[in-house]
């Protein structure tokens, strides 16, 4: 059954939000606002205390601060704040900073999820970009493309990702 049919049947059912992974927060906390309007406070359905464990799952949530990435022979410890873009290269994942690049062995679709969706969104099934450093986003045809700050060429955005860069 695909996403869609799914989401359609939720809303048949009388959902009043749908979430995906990777969870977003403000999104999270919208459908908890939107249940806890439709239920009401003072039916009791819902205890307080299942609404806050909900929140604090996304809020308790450890995002990577540093990874390890080999250079060669080098083993490089790079923080998350340095790096540009993730990209998928063969078996390995790519790791490139303003000077360096390296390589870890953790794939793509693994990685989105240990990182803060609020530094980090990703562009296409085989890249994940850092967005303090985007400097601009290339729209042609119902194209788009991301430029990186310091870096000279532009990446391909798929068009399943471009609905996040539309909404802001």
């Amino acid at each position: 059954m695909s996403a869609r049919q799914h989401a359609l049947d939720a809303f048949e059912l009388g959902a009043v939000n749908y979430l995906v992974k990777p969870l977003q927060r403000g999104r999270l906390l919208t459908t908890i606002e939107k249940l806890q309007a439709k239920v009401g406070k003072s039916a009791g359905v819902i205890p307080d205390t299942v609404w806050d464990k909900i929140v604090h799952i996304k809020l308790e949530t450890k995002y990577l601060r540093w990874i390890q990435a080999s250079v060669g022979n080098l083993l490089r410890l790079i923080t998350i704040e340095e790096i540009f873009i993730f990209q998928s290269d063969a078996k390995c994942t790519r790791v490139v900073t303003a000077h360096h690049e390296a390589f870890i062995r953790k794939p793509i679709k693994e990685l989105i999820d240990e990182l803060n969706p609020e530094d980090f969104i990703q562009i296409s099934r085989g890249a994940i970009v850092n967005l303090r450093w985007i400097e601009s986003i290339y729209r042609e045809d119902g194209h788009m493309e991301v430029s990186l700050k310091e870096k000279s060429d532009r990446l391909s955005m798929s068009s399943c990702y471009q609905a996040a860069f539309k909404q802001m």
